[in-house]
């Protein structure tokens, strides 16, 4: 069973919008094709203000994530 993404759970649980979610994977694209440092894409929407870190740990926490790659 494949985990769902980050991305997804985010938009699910009501804290990013799809337009939120398609800017950070657009910013993520460009980066990567500028051989930029890879950004997860829960950094990316706390650097530009979509979301807060205690947004992304409760999102990675409904995605059965850990800090640490712990479970």
């Amino acid at each position: 069973m494949e985990r769902a993404r980050f991305g997804e759970v985010a938009v699910e649980m009501g804290y990013l919008s799809l337009d939120q979610l398609q800017q950070a994977l657009e910013l993520q694209r460009r980066e990567q094709s500028s051989r930029a440092p890879h950004r997860h894409i829960g950094r990316i929407c706390i650097d530009e203000g979509y979301l807060t870190l205690a947004n992304v740990l409760t999102v990675l926490e409904r995605q059965g994530l850990m800090i640490g790659g712990c479970r």
